[in-house]
């Protein structure tokens, strides 16, 4: 029988045990990891705090808490939904069911924006997150381009208020302008764009079914699947970034696993793109995709 379950003082060491054990049974990954987390959130610590700390007895209002967090990831509650945040470019976001959880692997999306920004040599760019989610693309690129304007688009109004939430946290509300809209939208006030980025849903009908629980059963579907081959954001955020760029201005793309190719060939299939561009993430592996406005010419 699990110590929680007992009368019985524990001490912080003797839960982890415990709880280490628990989450490896119930299939987590990560079990070790994820206990120290939530008992350093019940116990107002961190995970430093709690190896230092290890022989203390845990009190009743921190076991409680920490119990209900355990039991909750035994049925494979993401952490971050769990917490109710997530870090992200080394800054905390709110997140909850409604928007995705940021991954590291996006970073290098906002990277490659800094990199082009730089080398475009754009004084006050003028930027469009396509499907802003819980906002973290709009608000870091605010946040580290303080002279730019950002519209952030989102056909969630919750996640939109999420991302409003997020915004206001970080100082950048009067930066970004929230836009409640779809792919179909054929205006947009503040265009034409320098940049435009998104981070699509890019996941395929056949891959959705073998991830793991944390993902298929707790993230919006919506912001996870595009079509049988996981393209079909792609073929609506292409030519509309065509409308709204001016000639110059750069698309950026995140892609999965093995897109890289077929994302580049509806890319270059667009007439109005060229200078197509792939970049990876931290691990090595292709992630990003930016190509530019092709120019007018006379």
């Amino acid at each position: 029988m699990s110590i929680l379950k007992s009368d019985a003082l524990i001490t912080v060491g003797e839960i982890l045990h415990d709880a280490e054990n628990r989450l490896h049974e119930a299939g987590v990954n990560t079990p070790r990891l994820d206990a120290e987390i939530l008992l350093a959130e019940a116990m107002h610590t961190t995970r430093t705090g709690l190896m230092a700390d290890a022989g203390r007895e845990v009190t009743p209002v921190e076991r409680t808490a920490f119990t209900t967090w355990l039991e909750r990831r035994e049925q494979r509650e993401p952490v971050a939904y769990l917490l109710g945040r997530k870090e992200f470019w080394s800054l905390d976001f709110t997140v909850n069911p409604n928007v995705l959880i940021p991954r590291p692997d996006t970073e290098c999306l906002i990277e490659h924006l800094l990199t082009l920004v730089k080398r475009d040599g754009v004084e006050a760019p003028r930027i469009l997150d396509v499907g802003t989610g819980s906002g973290i693309l709009a608000i870091v690129a605010a946040r580290e381009c303080p002279t730019a304007t950002v519209t952030a688009m989102e056909l969630s109004d919750r996640a939109l208020d999420l991302a409003r939430h997020n915004a206001s946290v970080h100082n950048v509300l009067s930066q970004i302008q929230f836009v409640q809209g779809d792919f179909h939208r054929e205006f947009w006030e503040g265009a034409p764009f320098d940049y435009i980025l998104s981070n699509p849903p890019y996941i395929d009908y056949e891959t959705y079914e073998t991830l793991a629980p944390e993902i298929r059963e707790y993230e919006p579907k919506q912001a996870l699947v595009a079509g049988p081959d996981g393209m079909d954001a792609y073929r609506k955020i292409i030519p509309l970034a065509a409308m709204l760029l001016r000639p110059g201005g750069s698309l950026l793309l995140e892609f999965g696993n093995d897109q890289g190719p077929g994302v580049n060939q509806l890319v270059a299939e667009n007439n109005g793109f060229e200078a197509i561009e792939r970049a990876s993430d931290y691990t090595g592996a292709e992630r990003v995709l930016s190509a530019k406005r092709r120019a007018v010419r006379g």
